[in-house]
């Protein structure tokens, strides 16, 4: 019998492989620029709140100088912002994953009849669909409470 290259014991060792093929070859995809893409609308708060100065909002698909004096600035906006893009993609992917599974569980439901190994896996299905939509909204609510607790 063959073993499987993506068994559960070899996940780690080619997940370690992965990252430091990642590592030796990420300064061939990275290469300085002279501006950088804001991918997300950063509020006129977020970026005062960051910079700890005053500064005007920052739209998304902005093109930030980072040559000038404030480079040290701008290059962290553009990071906040892609940080932003990335959670905010992850949140959305999560909910239609979730939206997904809670339409599939329906299915079973329906299909199960008198079947309750079905009615079971259908119900797993739900209670974990609701556990990712919880989880994915603490992880958009609680940023806001930790700003909020902490004055920013």
């Amino acid at each position: 019998m063959g073993s499987n290259i993506f068994s559960v014991s070899k996940l780690p060792v080619i997940l370690v492989v992965i990252s430091l093929f990642a590592l030796a070859f990420m300064p061939s995809f990275v290469h300085a620029a002279d501006t950088c893409k804001v991918r997300a609308d950063i509020s006129t708060k977020e970026a005062s709140d960051l910079l700890n100065r005053t500064r005007a909002n920052v739209g998304s698909g902005s093109e930030l100088d980072l040559d000038g004096d404030d480079s040290s600035d701008n290059a962290l906006l553009c990071t906040y912002g892609l940080i932003k893009f990335a959670t905010n993609l992850l949140f959305v992917a999560v909910l239609a994953i979730a939206t997904f599974f809670i339409a599939l569980s329906a299915f079973y439901f329906i299909t199960a009849g008198q079947n309750p190994d079905k009615v079971q896996k259908a119900r797993n299905f739900l209670i974990w669909a609701v556990v990712g939509l919880v989880v994915a909204s603490l992880a958009r609510v609680i940023p806001a409470i930790v700003r909020g607790i902490i004055g920013l």
